[in-house]
């Protein structure tokens, strides 16, 4: 009976027979007896697990090699100090250096011949930190030499550097001290460095005693490159109430001296320096001025060449009662021949305005006489400036009056030729 317990839980086992079918062979094989103690042992045998691989061990870090003491250059060469350089630097009155000061002379590369130059001129007292600056920003010993020989012993080292590092000339300063004397903003004198203010514009500003000139309109003229010879020229011209921010202002607007110098030779009764200003910012040039001379004479201003170059006219005032009188309106087709003879023919409406209107819409003295032999009975300035604009001409206003009868308005006539 074992061997058949044992083939019915094989076939269990190998799945060819289910649990149920087991059991009921069994049953079978048991007979009436309970399979009680069938049913505490496993159905079937538990298949053999295999072991678990063993996890590698992680592999042992490679030892860290001992970290190198790390040493300066100057540490690791502890070259002797030099006694020359020690002479050099106690005559500076630097004497009994700690080692962090000679560490900040070798990694400064400051040698006895670097001291020297400043001794020898004429520098009498040095801290370490600045023989440091004076060796980093490579400072000119000529510069700290004329520096403190014009302006005073006192002036610090501090104050020195900025004009070496944005190159102010050594006699930019003494040309400086002797016009402003020495008790001079260094701040600013540096700034005449970044926007590189000439020497030659400090000399020339000088001369022509402009001494109201301070050091930061002296570096807004080097910004707008205002140069010696743009300031000569202007300045030689005596324009009334010239000022500094002037010669900015004429660079700003782009003003030559070539212009400036044709302006003032036509001798406008108004030319400042704000007018001369105004007339470059619109355009009016020195051959537009002589132009307008040669038409409407020696009176003209300045303001008025402005005036006529903004609105194409300018008012001509008082101006207006002395034309018939003016010796240079000689010339037939002239602008004034032009408003004379429109004067004489008496249209109403007719100022001066109107006649500056009339000529630059191109309406001609032949044209206005034209219309005024027609029928129309309400002819004015401002209804000739209308006709000229609807290109009806004196020839199509007669037809039109002609068809219309009588003495039609300018409003009919217009009227009747969008008609026909």
């Amino acid at each position: 009976m074992h061997e058949e317990r044992k083939s019915i839980l094989e076939l269990l086992a190998h799945g060819k027979i289910t649990a149920a079918e087991a059991a009921m062979l069994l049953d079978a094989l048991e007979g009436p007896e309970p399979v009680a103690a069938v049913v505490e042992e496993p159905a079937f045998a538990m298949p053999h697990l295999p072991h678990l691989p063993h996890r590698p061990h992680a592999p042992q870090p490679p030892r860290m090699p001992p970290t190198p003491r790390i040493h300066f250059g100057w540490q690791q060469r502890r070259q002797p100090i030099d006694p020359r350089l020690s002479e050099a630097l106690a005559r500076l009155g630097l004497a009994d250096l700690s080692e962090e000061d000679w560490h900040q002379l070798q990694i400064h590369h400051i040698n006895t011949a670097f001291v020297e130059r400043y001794r020898g001129a004429g520098v009498k007292a040095l801290t370490i930190e600045e023989l440091v600056q004076l060796k980093i920003h490579n400072v000119p010993p000529e510069l700290v030499q004329v520096v403190r020989e014009v302006a005073g012993a006192d002036v610090a080292i501090d104050e020195i550097v900025p004009l070496a590092i944005h190159r102010v000339n050594p006699e930019l300063v003494r040309e400086l001290v002797a016009w402003k004397g020495a008790d001079l903003d260094w701040h600013s004198v540096a700034e005449l460095g970044i926007h590189r203010t000439p020497l030659e514009l400090v000399r020339q500003l000088r001369k022509l005693g402009m001494d109201e000139v301070s050091l930061a309109d002296l570096a807004e003229m080097g910004i707008h490159r205002v140069r010696p010879a743009f300031v000569e020229e202007v300045m030689g011209l005596n324009l009334p109430g010239i000022e500094p921010h002037h010669l900015v202002e004429m660079r700003i607007h782009g003003l030559r001296s070539g212009f400036v110098r044709e302006m003032a030779a036509l001798n406008l009764p108004d030319l400042t320096p704000e007018r001369l200003i105004e007339m470059a910012i619109h355009g009016v040039t020195a051959d537009f001025a002589r132009q307008m001379r040669r038409q409407y004479g020696d009176k003209l201003t300045a303001a008025q060449l402005v005036e006529m170059q903004i609105t194409g006219h300018f008012d001509l005032g008082a101006w207006a009662e002395d034309w018939q009188k003016e010796a240079a309106f000689e010339l037939e087709g002239a602008p004034v021949s032009y408003l004379q003879a429109l004067k004489a023919m008496g249209l109403p409406g007719l100022d001066e305005r109107m006649m500056m209107a009339l000529y630059y819409q191109g309406v001609t003295v032949a044209d206005v006489a034209g219309w005024q032999k027609t029928a129309v009975s309400d002819l004015n300035a401002t209804n000739i400036l209308a006709l000229h604009s609807l290109a009806l001409t004196p020839e199509r206003v007669e037809k039109l009056a002609a068809a219309h009868g009588g003495s039609p308005t300018v409003a009919e006539i217009i009227a009747l030729d969008s008609k026909v």
